[in-house]
This record gives structure tokens, C-alpha cells and sequence, in this order.
């Protein structure tokens, strides 16, 4: 019998390969091969986002509390935010988890969220025990409360909004619309100025300014390649990229700039697939697209002499100007191998590097976390953070990527804020990071009930095609006279 020609569920011809049935307003029409994407494979962001209803709906949402306290830090010190009478952090935590109390006891949760929670929990209370042998005590006292913190971000995240797909949605749009305001006051700012230097946004160092902004401009790049057509609302996606762009350039963080072109580079090369020659997803043309633009602005910038963080880039191993700092984070990474060598097993404690370094005990790290892990929590400390990370990462899975765009999403940002620990802040200052690891445990595209009828094709949990009248799978095959190069339309 063929399986080389495409039928739809209703047509009972021999040896017809079931398609799922689409509706006008289906993300995809043209459903191919066994890798193309279901009707619930929608962009990570969608037109019904910036409705009324839904704009207001979010305004009143757990999610707002919790993306609220994720961002407290960087917006803590905005002097139009001053008049708050409490603490950002310690305010929208509290509510934040309140709410997750009411959730939980009304809804449902994510079981897997809770595992890479509960993973995470024991690294926290490893952390909090090495108190007893620590030198230090101020900075040790701030990051076992912090870490406080760290652990409710990934527990609030994995349980209570990766439970939903439809709140992972309402996470990420109300990150993007924090990534449009900072974009816009940055702008500002910026214009306003007599000295072009690093942008420091109400108290925000331009490290802070600079990840949001790569937060803001994955989602929008995510949902701007899962999208067919040019509806308005593509286009707003589309426009909200060179304004971002513009603020990496002259922000002056290089960690954001380097790592926004570390997350196009990994989009740009997972739909790949292993056949004969060289086939590619459709979504692979706008990521191509956009690296090309924005290597041409680049090239612009640089001639311009307008960028400064381009210029910090090109003396980045400078040993005087911008250089010097990464240098000087070299030489600090070197002293953390030692001090760890000291104490291999159990490290000397959450907080002792600052001493160790014969420096005052406030806060100071090796701006890397596993080092800064193996220094202070030791070898016991990195094997239980690798289980976290373990029970996080197991949920990728190739062919996610390629079919679902909102774990495509989700993961890019996890990607994009793994890398930032590599280079960057403490581990307890990593909030986004911990949240969007454990929103990788997202549920699996199913099918519903409007996905085809009783006895139309589902999606079993996991994640292949079955037709309801078998319990087997249904075998999807793609047919032979495509040229193996052409791109997929699951995307």
C-alpha cells in the first residue's frame, strides 16, 4: 500500500496516512511528515495576547506577582518607584505566594515541575548548611536568605506556571512588555544624555538593562519565526526588534549582545535533520534572516563609531580600557581553582570567597557559578546542582524544539540564561535562570477533544501521532519525490 500521499481523517481510502484536521485559523495548514506540528503548536505569543481582556486578565494574574518579583532587583531602585513603602522583593513574594497557596489548592499543578523543585530544594539546603563552617557572615547571612529566593523562583515556576500553557504564554508576554519599557526608558535616557557611556537605567547597571532586553527580544524572535502570514500583529514583533537591538548597542553590556547572538546561532541550527542531504525547518529562513540584518547593523554601528558596546567587545582582551575587567575575571576564576583545591569535598562555606580573597565580606564571586559552586559548596555541592540541572534538561528532547514553539521558546531563554552564569552574577542572583530551567518540565503538546473527534488523530503523551481507532502508532511518512533539502512546514 502507498504512504506517499496525504490524507485527510474522513477520507477512507487504503493505505491513507491520518492528518490531523485544521481549522481557518490553524498555525499550520499544510501538516506534513511525522515531525510536523499539531494544531496546538501555536507561536509562543499570540494576537489574543494584547487584547483588552487579556491585557486586564494579566494585570490580575499570579503571573504578574511572580514576573514582578523575578524583576524586583533590577527595578527596586527606579526613583519612580520610590514612593513604595516596602521592599519590591520582599512585597511581590509574598504575594506571589499567596496566590501560588490559592492555585494549588484549586488547580492543577506540574509533577515534573515539582520533581525539579524538589531537586533544587536539596541544593538549597546543602547551601544553607554550610553556614556552620563559613568565614563569613554578612555576605553569607544575605545569600542563604537569597537562596531563599532562588528556590521559591523555580518552585513557582515549575509547579504553578508550567502547569499551563496558557500561563506560560501570560509569563512570557508580561516579560516582554517589562523588556518594552526598559527598551523605551533606555531610548530616552540615552537621547537625553550629554556623554555617551553605559546606560544606568533608575539604579539598573547596564547588565541588568541588557539581559531583560535579550529576555524581551528572544520571546519576540521566537514568536516572530513560529508565525505564517504577515498579520499585524507579526509585524509588531518585527518592529520591536530593532528597538532592542538599538539599546544591546549602546547599552554597554557585552554579556547580553554576545549571548542575544549565541541564542540566534543555537535557533538557527536545531532544525536541522539527519537525512539524506541537507533538510532544514521552515523557521530556520527567519532566524538566517535576522543574523543577516543584524550583522549588517553591526557593520553599520561599528563604522558609525555609535555603539559602545561593540566597542567594548573588540577590546575585550585588552589588558587596559574595557579589556582589563575581563582579565581581571580570569585572574579571579584562577583563585577560586585554588581556593577550592583547599577544600575540595565540602567547600569552605556559602559566602567565604570574599574572605578567602582577602578582601571585606561583602558581596564577591568568581562570576562563574560552578566555580563559585565548587569553591564555597564544594564537589557534594556541584553533584546536587547537577541533579537540578539534570531533572530540568531531561525534558529537551530534538524533536520538541523543532515541533512545539513555545518549548522552543522557553528553551532559548534558559540557553540564553545558563550562559549568562558562566560570566555573570552569583548564583543567588540568578532568578531567571532557575525559572526558566524548571518551565522547561511545560506539558507536551496533546490532543483535545476539538483536534479531530472521537476517533479523529491525538498526540499520546509521548508526543507521537496515533490514530484512536489503534492502539499503535501511526507511521508518518513523507514522500519520496521531495527534495530532501526543502523545508518543513511544521513551523
Amino acid at each position: 500500500m502507498s504512504t506517499n500521499r496525504k490524507f485527510l481523517p474522513s477520507q477512507r481510502t487504503r493505505g491513507a496516512v491520518p492528518r490531523p484536521p485544521f481549522g481557518p485559523t490553524a498555525p499550520d495548514a499544510n501538516w506534513t511528515g511525522s515531525g510536523a506540528a499539531a494544531r496546538d503548536a501555536e507561536p509562543p505569543l499570540q494576537p489574543s495576547a494584547w487584547s483588552l481582556r487579556a491585557t486586564l486578565g494579566a494585570l490580575v494574574s499570579f503571573e504578574l506577582a511572580f514576573v514582578l518579583f523575578m524583576f524586583a532587583g533590577a527595578m527596586k531602585a527606579n526613583p519612580s518607584l520610590a514612593w513604595l513603602p516596602v521592599d519590591m522583593t520582599g512585597l511581590f513574594f509574598v504575594l506571589s505566594v499567596i496566590g501560588a497557596a490559592f492555585i494549588v489548592f484549586t488547580k492543577k499543578v506540574n509533577r515534573d515541575g515539582l520533581v525539579i523543585a524538589a531537586a533544587m530544594g536539596a541544593f538549597v539546603t546543602w547551601l544553607i548548611a554550610t553556614l556552620a563552617w563559613t568565614p563569613g557572615v554578612v555576605y553569607a547571612g544575605e545569600k542563604a536568605l537569597e537562596s531563599l529566593l532562588v528556590l521559591w523562583a523555580c518552585a513557582g515556576a515549575g509547579v504553578i506556571i508550567a502547569a499551563d500553557r496558557a500561563r506560560v504564554r501570560r509569563f512570557l508576554f508580561l516579560i516582554l512588555l517589562i523588556a518594552v519599557w526598559f527598551a523605551i526608558e533606555a531610548t530616552i535616557v540615552q537621547t537625553a544624555a550629554d556623554k555617551r557611556w553605559y546606560i544606568e537605567l533608575g539604579g539598573m547597571t547596564y547588565n541588568h538593562l541588557g539581559n531583560a532586553i535579550v529576555y524581551g527580544a528572544v520571546i519576540a524572535i521566537a514568536t516572530l519565526m513560529s508565525m505564517r502570514g504577515l498579520g499585524p500583529f507579526k509585524w509588531i514583533m518585527a518592529a520591536l526588534l530593532p528597538l532592542f537591538f538599538y539599546v544591546l548597542l549602546i547599552a554597554g553590556s557585552r554579556q547580553s549582545l554576545l549571548g542575544l547572538t549565541g541564542v540566534l546561532l543555537i535557533a538557527a541550527v536545531i532544525g536541522f535533520r539527519a537525512v539524506p542531504g541537507i533538510a532544514f525547518n521552515r523557521f530556520q529562513l527567519t532566524v538566517w534572516g535576522l543574523l543577516l540584518v543584524a550583522i549588517v547593523g553591526a557593520a553599520v554601528a561599528i563604522s558609525s563609531g555609535q555603539s559602545f558596546t561593540l566597542a567594548r567587545v573588540s577590546l575585550l582582551f585588552d589588558s587596559e580600557g574595557p579589556g582589563a575587567s575581563a582579565e581581571g575575571r580570569l585572574a579571579v576564576m584562577a583563585s577560586a581553582v585554588d581556593f577550592w583545591a583547599t577544600a575540595p569535598v565540602f567547600g569552605h562555606g556559602v559566602g567565604s570567597f570574599p574572605i578567602l580573597a582577602g578582601g571585606p565580606d561583602v558581596r564577591s564571586h568568581p562570576h562563574n557559578i560552578v566555580l563559585e559552586i565548587l569553591c564555597e559548596l564544594g564537589l557534594l555541592g556541584l553533584v546536587l546542582f547537577g541533579a537540578f540541572l539534570v531533572s530540568a534538561l531531561r525534558h529537551i528532547k530534538l524533536q520538541r524544539l523543532r515541533e512545539d514553539p513555545l518549548f522552543r521558546c522557553v528553551f532559548l531563554l534558559a540557553a540564553f540564561a545558563l550562559a549568562r552564569a558562566m560570566i555573570g552574577p552569583d548564583l543567588t542572583e540568578n532568578r531567571q535562570l532557575y525559572s526558566f530551567l524548571a518551565l522547561l518540565a511545560l506539558p507536551m503538546l496533546a490532543r483535545s477533544a476539538r483536534g479531530g473527534g472521537p476517533r479523529g488523530p491525538r498526540w499520546s503523551s509521548e508526543g507521537q501521532f496515533r490514530d484512536r481507532r489503534s492502539s499503535r502508532p501511526s507511521v508518518q511518512v513523507a514522500s519520496r519525490r521531495r527534495a530532501p533539502y526543502a523545508a518543513r512546514d511544521g513551523d
